[in-house]
């Protein structure tokens, strides 16, 4: 059986419960008549430009309220975008087998809305917040808010974290290798890349969660993402292949290199499409804050010159 007539499948079977669980969400966020409400299940990154887009949405709609649903994981990027007129955190949330459901729903205030747009990357000059703009019904030239900085406090505090594990603040390069959209480089490349680190003088650390032990020469980081921008100011450096934390951290004040693997069987769904990496780098998304960026397609198993490259 083909995955897509798998997914088919699971969604016709799921779409009616789902459904009322959207229905059940909905009503524990207590939509008023006068607010624009928009769930927020989706990846990091999608979460991220959706919250960014909000105060040019309430521009273009007389300075609307809007409330934003999202899951408790996520609750850090809405801290971000002081123009969120209110956050609700909820549990138990729809998943995409709604998205046909919600799409029938004509755009209005005091329901719940799904924001999403379509995946343009084969429309010449369209990039991924295009995307979400016509998601929100927002004009080409609406603009991106400006993220809030972390405070010198969270700054300092991550600055203890670091060398309460040994690890050098300023001179320190965090590794994110994972990612949910992108299929990561495998782990002797990682491995490579942590020998071209430390030969370098630099202390590195690997991002984990729960269980993960971290890249091999590496020192494993546990923290939340509501650490993750002062986390990586106090290191000066990090190193992702490309997922939606890329996205969330696009603003902080390091440097920031991120890596777009070239496979054949790019996200999972069969041919590489030069377009797709183009369509998805921040560089060409026209963000505040985004200095010190660097975004280099490598090949799945790093070559030495490719990694002298990342780290220069």
């Amino acid at each position: 059986m083909k995955l897509s007539n798998l997914i088919e499948g699971l969604r016709i079977l799921l779409t009616p419960l789902d459904t009322l669980n959207w229905l059940r969400v909905e009503k524990q966020a207590r939509i008023k008549e006068n607010e624009w409400a928009f769930l927020l299940n989706v990846h990091i990154g999608e979460a991220y430009y959706i919250c960014g887009l909000i105060e040019a949405f309430r521009k273009e709609h007389n300075n609307d309220p809007v409330v934003i649903v999202i899951p408790k994981r996520y609750l850090a990027i809405t801290k971000l975008f002081p123009r969120i007129s209110r956050v609700v955190v909820a549990g138990k949330l729809p998943i995409p087998f709604t998205y046909g459901f919600v799409s029938l729903r004509k755009p209005r205030k005091g329901i719940l809305l799904l924001p999403l747009g379509p995946m343009l990357y084969n429309y010449k000059g369209v990039n991924f917040l295009d995307s979400f703009k016509i998601g929100l019904h927002l004009k080409p030239t609406a603009k991106f808010s400006k993220p809030l900085q972390q405070s010198h406090k969270s700054i300092l505090k991550a600055t203890r974290m670091l060398l309460s594990s040994g690890l050098k603040p300023g001179s320190t390069i965090i590794i994110f290798p994972n990612a949910l959209s992108t299929i990561s480089l495998p782990k002797e490349s990682w491995v490579r890349l942590v020998k071209g680190i430390k030969s370098r003088g630099f202390s590195v650390a690997t991002s984990v969660t729960g269980n993960e032990s971290g890249i091999p020469g590496s020192v494993p980081l546990h923290f939340s993402l509501d650490e993750a921008h002062s986390i990586v100011q106090a290191a000066g450096w990090f190193v992702a292949i490309r997922s939606g934390i890329c996205d969330f951290l696009s603003s902080a004040n390091c440097k920031k290199t991120i890596l777009y693997p070239k496979y054949s069987d790019y996200y999972h769904i069969g041919e590489f499409n030069e377009n797709i990496n183009k369509f998805r780098m921040i560089k060409n998304l026209s963000l505040p804050n985004t200095k010190n960026l660097q975004e280099y397609e490598v090949n799945p198993v790093l070559s030495p010159k490719e990694i002298s490259k990342i780290l220069s």
